[in-house]
């Protein structure tokens, strides 16, 4: 509605209006006083209009008319609408506009409403969207605006400005292993394994970034395993019935917001089962060499020529066949220079395995200088080089697509053999001896090596690991020896395949995977029960020695050594937004219609801002920020010539009634001058 028209000049010119035309009449039925509201009235001199503000009619030269002429009750002393404000209804009382009311909506200036007065979360108390958000659903939880905006926000663990991963900060803003990211929106830096200071992604660290002490060469943790018993602890990858504090999950690390929380508890909207892992293309065990000097070995320390450990590289020493009964049946213990005790083999001191010199040289010397096989020695000066120097490596067995052994997982050395320390452990320049090495063919490699892998699987009794290479490897399963390669001999062939015994074609070796079978399965039953229910888990430990210089090579195939992990989903559903959902209304609301998400929770179905106007929209222009002419928040219509409230650059505003005839203002929002 309108007001009635004043008393109007019909000048020329508007210069001549301005100056002639005697505007002092009141419209038709008001009174000096303003009328109704007892407001001043306010005069546009170019048309000579006299909107009364006060009255309770809402002119078409104002934004509001509440009656009165009174300041901050939402229409100003003239007529303008106060911040914070909206006024619906002339002639009523304008109503205060606020956060978080019900049902939602968003009036300007608010930009965002997701049904609470909090902060940081996307929506402030004043419901103003904040930087780095996105607030897409009237009345919903705000979400991150975009992986790689360089501001960390919502289930983000790190945004480090880009969304690649490889960096430390992966594609979907997630602390990648071996990383830490101290802030939004800046670089991540590698955490330091064997500093004593357990980092961001560490789980442990323990000083030293060896493995197989319960933190590995990550600073993660491992199971550790004792005499038949292991024992898995949270975030070390492998989930063991019985084990205490009882875990939930197990997914291998120690973050929150992936399902499985640093305590190993189920985290909120997530479902986590145990499964056997799927067949990857390829697996990585870490493995832990111990370089040592060979005896004959020519050394360069800077005081003279010496010799080295007598079981390597000793020319005395060589045999052409698997040395069978080296070492005991089972694993005994050995302290190491460092003070920590390690269970790994030790001489059996039966008969003909004993080494005797001049006689049998496969066997080690004696069990003094065995025990510094795989235990760390520190270098004690002078003559004394019977210690060692310890690196670990990944060791990377891909998976048979052809072939009798498909669906295994093959590591082969390959013709140019096996040297995993060339210019690592002694081979390198410093303080320490440098070991001087040509094979006979020529080539410089680094010699004189121990090797050591753990892999803890749930037994089946289908397992199978076959072996080719020189020198010495000894396979033991739950602590028992089950495969026995020993000696200083050229390449040697064997089988430890628990699914068929008779795989492996010497009887003496079928014997002892016979044995090891007998030991596993009857301490399978025995931890499982009558019922045979519980998956049973076992530690197996590969031990290897490359000690002659003649040639080393080295072949490794593993087949249904299986383990289990905690594999955390989404609950889409439940109502619950996780870190790879962008939306969870609910199962009843996951229906992809407006406002809602879709059935997969990975997108909206019709909400404000797709680009496209539907269900009560108004507008929709995806960036609806408002402005004149422009549509805004909440796809409402931003201020705009005809919607009945003078504003901008108009010089009136008389909503549908513009450009009707008898109106005083024109279609765009110009008086019509008579």
């Amino acid at each position: 509605m309108t007001k009635p028209s004043a008393v109007r000049c019909l000048p020329l010119l508007l210069a001549i209006t301005l100056a002639a035309c005697d505007c002092s009449s009141k419209p038709a039925g008001g009174s000096d006083d303003g009328g109704g509201g007892g407001g001043d009235a306010t005069t546009n001199l170019d048309s000579g209009v006299h909107d009364i503000c006060g009255d309770g009619t809402k002119g078409i030269t104002e934004q509001c008319d509440d009656t009165n002429s009174a300041p901050s009750d939402g229409c100003s002393p003239i007529c303008e609408i106060e911040s914070g404000y909206r006024c619906p209804n002339e002639g009523a009382s304008c109503v205060a506009i606020v956060c978080n009311d019900f049902p939602p909506k968003i009036e300007a200036p608010e930009t965002c409403e997701d049904g609470n007065v909090a902060s940081n979360d996307g929506c402030s108390s004043t419901c103003m969207t904040e930087s780095g958000w996105s607030c897409p659903l009237v009345g919903a939880h705000c979400v991150a605006a975009e992986c790689g905006d360089g501001i960390k926000v919502d289930n983000e663990q790190c945004d480090d400005g880009d969304a690649t991963g490889g960096d430390g900060c992966s594609a979907i803003c997630s602390i990648e292993l071996g990383y830490q990211c101290p802030g939004a929106g800046t670089t991540c830096t590698p955490t330091v394994c064997g500093n004593s200071v357990v980092d961001v992604t560490e789980q442990c660290d323990t000083g030293n970034a060896v493995p197989f002490d319960g933190c590995d060469e990550d600073c993660q943790k491992e199971p550790v395993c004792n005499a038949g018993d292991c024992t898995s602890v949270c975030g070390d990858g492998v989930l063991i019935p019985g084990t205490l504090p009882a875990e939930e999950c197990e997914d291998g690390n120690s973050l929150a917001g992936d399902g499985c929380s640093p305590t190993c508890t189920r985290e909120d909207g997530y479902t986590c089962t145990l499964m056997d892992l799927p067949d990857p293309d390829a697996i990585t065990i870490s493995v832990l060499y111990r370089d040592f000097i060979g005896f004959s070995d020519v050394l360069n320390d800077n005081v003279t020529t010496q010799t080295g450990h007598v079981d390597f590289n000793n020319p005395s020493d060589s045999n052409n066949a698997i040395e069978f009964g080296i070492v005991a049946a089972t694993l005994g213990t050995v302290t190491g220079d460092d003070g920590a005790m390690r269970r790994v083999p030790t001489l059996s001191g039966a008969g003909g395995t004993t080494f005797v010199q001049d006689t049998n040289e496969g066997p080690p010397h004696d069990a003094t200088s065995f025990s510094d096989f795989y235990v760390r020695r520190d270098y004690a000066g002078g003559g004394d080089l019977r210690y060692n120097r310890a690196v670990v490596r990944d060791l990377t067995l891909n998976r048979l697509t052809t072939g009798p052994n498909v669906g295994s997982y093959e590591y082969a050395s390959g013709a140019g053999g096996f040297f995993p320390l060339d210019d690592l452990g002694f081979d390198v320049n410093g303080s320490m001896p440098q070991e001087i090495h040509t094979d006979p063919d020529g080539g410089t490699h680094n010699f004189s090596f121990t090797t050591e892998a753990h892999f803890v699987f749930r037994y089946t009794g289908t397992e199978r690991l076959d072996f080719s290479g020189d020198d010495d490897l000894w396979v033991f399963i739950d602590g028992q020896l089950c495969l026995d390669v020993g000696g200083l001999h050229p390449a040697q062939n064997a089988i430890m395949d628990f699914g068929n015994i008779n795989s492996e074609p010497d009887t003496t070796q079928r014997a002892v995977v016979t044995a090891c079978r007998t030991v596993l399965n009857n301490r399978a039953d025995a931890a499982n029960g009558p019922a045979n229910t519980d998956p049973v888990y076992f530690e197996m430990v590969i031990f290897h020695a490359e000690r002659h210089r003649g040639a080393s090579n080295f072949k490794l195939t593993l087949k249904n050594f299986l383990q289990r992990r905690s594999v955390c989903t989404p609950d889409c559903g439940d109502g619950v937004v996780t870190r790879s959902e962008v939306c969870d209304n609910g199962t009843a609301n996951n229906q992809g219609g407006y406002n809602q998400c879709n059935m997969t929770c990975s997108g909206y179905g019709q909400y404000c801002g797709d680009g496209i106007m539907n269900g009560p929209e108004a507008c929709d222009e995806t960036d609806n920020t408002g402005g004149y002419n422009h549509c805004a928040p909440g796809c409402v219509l931003g201020p705009r010539c005809g919607d009945g409230i003078r504003q901008g650059t108009e010089q009136c505003d008389a909503g549908p009634d513009n450009g009707v005839q008898g109106s005083q203002c024109q279609l765009d929002c110009s008086f019509v001058l008579e």
